[in-house]
């Protein structure tokens, strides 16, 4: 069993590496070839003093201060400039290649984690948030890393594994205060799943509030002034906001995926026409799959569905506390999101970046319900309307 876990570990790194390098090259190659935006300028005009500078003016900003830090160290270390100013978002965006294809290793083996790290690595959004000196792709991936660390956590509640989940979380909040409804699902996802060690997960709870209350404090002004700003748009009226939210529904169907500025039908349409074949005529990874009973995760099978086809997926009880959590996540993301949208209208498509790998491993899942041949050819749609509009935003210059 142990040669053939290794065996397993060393085919899954092969195929991780080349695919994050894909999802670097596609971040790093065309970093400055987006023209800045005016949110970009005031990012950078924030670093470019001291750090009580940075300090001062990111607490008058809707954003916690840790990606404004970090980037106030690359500025120090390496100047100004649009490319440099993008290289924190370009390496928080490839972290998140890697990241999607550990999440979805706990899904499901063999060529799965490969093809939600693909959907990650050529996203439109996550391309263009990958290139733009904001936050919204670090908080992403931060959220995307505690998500994976919690996972882990569940597995197996030792205190390394604990205090790891603890700082990504901690992490996820000092960089976006929308952090904190991806961290409310992982509570209720925790709670659903009563793992052992609930004095453990208090005191991890505790810590990952502690690590954010010093900054919490100071601003709370700072808070106050971010929910005028997005609650701020009153004159719009009951129709107006319906339709925002509706807008926003369609972005979050598709991923957000199907253009950066505008939604189309037709490549929503694209994306999911495979992934509705999957969820009601699929066959594959059968609920029998689904008992949460946090056996030691990593150790491949194959299992044989009732037509005979043969679905490689991890030990049976990692689908449903991954699948919950993973649900959660995107669920109250989105609607933390959507609200915000119809209630101050002032959402952009970059808001719904932390979306983008969970729903890849979603749409992914859905996908590997297929029998084989027909899952080829379902995955070779979702991947063509999941990633129509990457070569405009890697070389448009607006």
């Amino acid at each position: 069993m142990t040669g053939l876990r290794n065996s397993t570990d060393a085919t899954f790194l092969g195929l991780l590496v080349p695919i994050t390098l894909l999802g670097a090259a596609l971040r790093f190659a065309f970093l400055g070839a987006q023209a800045p935006s005016i949110d970009e300028g005031w990012s950078v005009g924030a670093v470019l003093g001291g750090f009580d500078h940075m300090v001062e003016v990111v607490s008058r900003d809707t954003h916690p201060p840790l990606y404004f830090f970090l980037q106030w160290l690359q500025v120090d270390t390496l100047g100004p400039g649009l490319a440099t100013d993008r290289l924190v978002a370009a390496a928080f965006g490839t972290a998140a290649v890697p990241i999607t294809m550990l999440v979805a290793r706990r899904v499901s083996a063999g060529a799965f984690p490969t093809f939600a790290g693909l959907l990650v690595a050529v996203s439109p959004l996550a391309l263009f948030t990958s290139r733009d000196a904001r936050p919204h792709v670090a908080a992403a991936t931060l959220a995307l890393a505690a998500t994976w660390l919690l996972l882990r956590a569940l597995e197996r509640p030792a205190w390394l594994r604990l205090g790891a989940y603890a700082a990504a979380a901690a992490g996820t909040v000092l960089t976006s205060y929308a952090g904190i409804a991806v961290l409310a699902a992982h509570a209720l996802a925790a709670c659903a799943l009563r793992p052992s060690g609930p004095g453990r997960w208090v005191t991890t709870g505790g810590g990952a509030m502690l690590l954010c209350l010093p900054w919490l404090l100071f601003a709370a002004p700072q808070l106050l002034r971010a929910g005028g700003i997005l609650f701020s748009d009153p004159s719009a009226g009951p129709g107006g906001h319906l339709i925002e939210f509706l807008r926003v529904g369609g972005y979050a169907l598709t991923g957000g995926f199907s253009l950066v500025d505008e939604f189309n039908p037709w490549l929503a349409a694209l994306v999911l026409l495979p992934v509705g074949t999957g969820l009601f005529f699929g066959k594959g990874l059968r609920p029998r799959s689904m008992i949460p009973s946090f056996p030691l995760m990593g150790e491949g099978e194959s299992e044989r569905d009732a037509t005979g086809a043969t679905n490689d997926v991890l030990q049976a009880g990692s689908q449903r506390p991954v699948t919950l959590v993973v649900l959660l996540v995107v669920l109250t993301t989105l609607v933390f999101f959507a609200v915000t949208s119809a209630l101050g209208g002032q959402f952009v498509a970059r808001y719904l970046t932390p979306l983008v790998a969970p729903l890849a491993v979603l749409y992914a899942l859905a996908v590997w319900r297929l029998p084989r041949p027909s899952r080829a050819v379902a995955a070779a749609i979702l991947l063509l309307g999941w990633s129509w509009t990457s070569i405009d935003v890697l070389t448009r210059d607006k």
